[in-house]
């Protein structure tokens, strides 16, 4: 996926909100956006991935403001109420007899825990209807609804890598791992942020999510948002060649594995909402969709 032009005000305005979190002086905080936005034009390109380009600006902008984590507290909130909403959640779930309907819930719930996204400017949220949020989704069901497809490819799987998005709906993504891992008997490494980016989910979140408890937890290595196939570490990439199938949780990595697809040899399943334009162009959706969509290996040219 590349960027579009309305990536370019998004990508300001999410500056300008991280900016006005700071104790930051007024002046100081003109200069920063003044840099920044010449550091924008310098990377925006119609071949560019929005992701990639978040990822070269928000390095610069950390360093600017002197934050190591500027959304430590928003994360720590999100964990906070999605930890009590996600019990509920996962008690029904787990109540359900059949197996088939028990994985779609669960893919619902890591879908509707999609919301939680403080770096989206657009995108308008509460935590407090997180619940509501998830019974919506469910009534509703999914713009693009591949699964079945998805279910297939999990039962031919041994070994899934989970790429998980923001802190707070790593709570949701919980549910669906466990029931992959005991309803299905299957193998998960389950893969976070290197470092803090935005309200991405960080190795913390995992252990605070009790994910560590239940299976193997990595990181990508890099304080980055989604996959960047041409700086990540190395561990990353040994789980990756010895994974069967990718499920990518949110619009980053869905941005940065699209944008890859070409090298790309395994089935990914993404499970996301799609909180931005670009993202529902690109989908061919309405904006603000839920979507199970498969995307298999590009055949070999």
């Amino acid at each position: 996926m590349k960027v579009d032009l309305i990536c370019a005000g998004c990508t300001l305005n999410t500056i300008v909100r991280i900016l006005n979190w700071t104790n930051l002086s007024r002046e100081r905080k003109f200069e920063i956006l003044k840099i920044m936005t010449i550091d924008l034009a310098k990377v925006f390109d119609p071949q560019q991935c929005p992701a990639l380009m978040s990822n070269i600006l928000f390095k610069k902008l950390y360093s600017l403001i002197g934050e190591e984590d500027p959304f430590s507290q928003v994360k720590e909130i999100s964990n906070k109420i999605s930890s009590e909403v996600t019990k509920k959640i996962e008690r029904e779930i787990f109540s359900e007899q059949d197996i088939k309907i028990m994985i779609k819930k669960a893919f619902t719930a890591a879908i509707a825990g999609n919301i939680i996204d403080y770096s989206n400017p657009s995108h308008k949220f509460k935590l407090e209807e997180l619940y509501d949020t998830y019974k919506e989704v469910l009534n509703k069901g999914f713009v693009i609804d591949d699964y079945d497809l998805a279910l297939e490819l999990i039962s031919k799987s041994n070994l899934i890598m989970y790429l998980a998005d923001n802190a707070g709906e790593i709570f949701f993504d919980r549910i669906l791992v466990k029931v992959l891992k005991e309803k299905l008997g299957k193998d998960i490494v389950f893969v976070v942020r290197g470092g803090p980016i935005s309200n991405d989910a960080t190795y913390e979140d995992a252990v605070s999510a009790g994910i560590t408890d239940m299976v193997t937890v990595i990181t990508t290595g890099r304080p980055y948002f989604g996959i960047d196939f041409e700086d990540i570490g190395e561990e990353f990439l040994d789980w990756y060649s010895k994974a069967d199938l990718l499920i990518s949780k949110g619009q980053a990595n869905f941005e940065t594995l699209t944008y890859y697809k070409d090298r790309i040899k395994k089935p990914i399943i993404f499970l996301l909402k799609a909180k931005c334009l670009n993202i529902a162009n690109n989908l061919k959706v309405p904006l603000g969709s839920c979507i199970i969509k498969v995307m298999l290996p590009c055949a070999p040219k």
